[in-house]
């Protein structure tokens, strides 16, 4: 099961009507932007998890209770320095490892698609209701992620003038 994010903001739709201009002008390849902007939010995702959801806007994810903290897997292991101990210990969707690891994109000429199979990932991404288990967002909004990819789409516009310049 994928979990998908879909931007919906008012102007990006003339924004990618022009970049679409420039491209064909330029000789660009949507699919090779497409795919610089799923890195760009693979790095994104790996950073949240890495500052446990510092870059979301609505605040870092809520800590985990003392009965997650017992039951860690990782709390089982045998950790040898103090050092170790306050790394791997209680770090918030990070148990494992294997949801932060398993993100990743598709990308080809219409759109880029990022995401993961884990089927537990829906239940933290969610917006649904909930009386347990806390809301915590994995995958960038807009508002969030949106100025990093406009730089990504100037910068690779600007090496394709650069191209046609050297040609």
């Amino acid at each position: 099961m994928a979990v998908t994010v879909k931007f919906s903001l008012r102007g990006v739709r003339a924004l990618g009507n022009r970049l679409n201009i420039l491209m064909r002008e330029l000789g660009g390849n949507r699919a090779e932007l497409h795919q610089r902007f799923g890195i760009q939010a693979l790095r994104w995702i790996d950073r949240n998890f890495q500052s446990e959801g510092g870059l979301l806007d609505d605040g870092k994810w809520k800590a985990l209770k003392e009965s997650t903290k017992a039951g860690r897997r990782k709390g089982k292991r045998k950790l040898k320095t103090a050092a170790q101990k306050r790394r791997f210990r209680h770090r918030i969707l990070q148990d494992t490892g294997h949801m932060r690891q398993s993100f990743t994109m598709r990308a080809d000429n219409s759109k880029v698609v990022v995401g993961t199979n884990v089927p537990y990932a829906v239940y933290h991404e969610s917006d649904a209701p909930r009386k347990v288990l806390p809301r915590r967002r994995m995958l960038p909004t807009f508002e969030e992620i949106g100025p990093q990819l406009l730089v990504t789409a100037v910068n690779y516009i600007e090496e394709l003038k650069k191209k046609g310049e050297s040609l």
